[in-house]
Order: C-alpha cells, then sequence, then structure tokens
C-alpha cells in the first residue's frame, strides 16, 4: 500500500524543484536589477520552503502542491 504521506513529499520536492529551476533560467536571462532582485527574493523563498518540505512541514508540503503544483500545470 502506498503511503500519502511519503508520496507528497515526493510530488512536492518535485514541484519546487521545478520552480527553482524556472526560476533560475529567469534570473540568467534578466537584465533589469530591479527584476534580478524580485528573482533572488523568490529563490530564497523556494529554498526555504524546500528545507521545509525536507523537514516534512505539512503546511508547506500542502501549499506547494495546491498553489504551485496548479501554476505549474496551467502553464502546461
Amino acid at each position: 500500500m502506498f503511503n500519502n504521506k511519503l508520496m507528497n513529499v515526493d510530488v512536492a520536492i518535485e514541484i519546487i524543484a521545478e520552480m527553482i529551476g524556472d526560476n533560475l533560467l529567469a534570473i540568467e536571462k534578466a537584465k533589469d536589477e530591479n527584476i534580478i532582485k524580485e528573482l533572488n527574493r523568490k529563490n530564497e523563498l523556494y529554498t526555504r520552503q524546500r528545507d521545509e518540505i525536507y523537514s516534512g512541514n505539512e503546511e508547506t508540503i500542502k501549499f506547494v502542491i495546491e498553489v504551485y503544483g496548479s501554476k505549474l500545470k496551467s502553464q502546461r
């Protein structure tokens, strides 16, 4: 039987990894200093959220799956 908690952690890790990757690509392409600062702020947020996922923070896991997961799904 599947362990839903572990499955949710795995899904959240994959989602946050994609968010971090997309953000890092945007930083590389950005030329405006204000945009770069905002993207760096987002990168810090995503990194902190990734650490919370690895720590088992269920609120963060749920947030990442619901909010970021929906965002990524709508982009496809």
